[in-house]
């Protein structure tokens, strides 16, 4: 944990800066770099898409298989001294959110591609249509934002993640302290 999530917010960050996505003019510079590399400008805008979503992926995994730990580490229901569960459920919590929003960019990936299927489809069929053309690119245009915020949101929660169990690793791994002595 110490050592695995702060990794990922540096790859995180590392891919973030790797053009197109550092660029300000979008889709332009993909379209260049696309140009320049290979005869496809949706194969270097699927590549960046493919690497988002590995993202999602492990975010979802990691937040599942926290969320898992700290469930099995949490004591049975007793009265008082619950501070640490309460610090436990919170951190619970962040972990789903984590996890909806891992969640929501998988569904958004393949609402992507479902669209700009069903738009490269109707091009095909109908070649003498422009604006075909430039639906594809304008979808292509905007999603590449979306990635852009997308890399930046899972690196965020990530940071998010390793700061709050971080400073809270005591509670997690021992909620209740044993020093609580009977007074009579």
């Amino acid at each position: 944990m110490q050592e695995g999530i702060p990794t990922k917010i540096a790859d995180l960050t590392e891919q973030f800066q790797l053009a197109p996505l550092s660029t300000s003019s979008h889709l332009s510079s993909l379209q260049a770099a696309a140009l320049a590399t290979a005869s496809d400008p949706g194969k270097v805008l699927e590549q960046i898409v493919n690497s988002l979503r590995d993202k999602a992926f492990e975010l979802l995994d990691d937040a599942t298989l926290l969320v898992t730990w700290i469930k099995l580490n949490m004591p049975k229901i007793a009265d008082g001294n619950n501070f640490g569960v309460e610090i436990q459920l919170e951190i619970v919590k962040e972990l789903q959110t984590a996890a909806q929003l891992a969640a929501c960019i998988l569904r958004n990936v393949t609402n992507y591609f479902e669209k700009r299927a069903q738009l490269v489809s109707k091009s095909r069929k109908h070649p003498d249509i422009p604006d075909y053309a430039r639906v594809i690119h304008n979808l292509d245009e905007n999603n590449v934002t979306y990635c852009r915020r997308d890399y930046t949101d899972i690196r965020d929660r990530y940071a998010l993640l390793f700061d709050i169990i971080s400073k809270n690793w005591e509670k997690i791994c021992k909620p209740r302290t044993e020093n609580t002595g009977q007074f009579y």
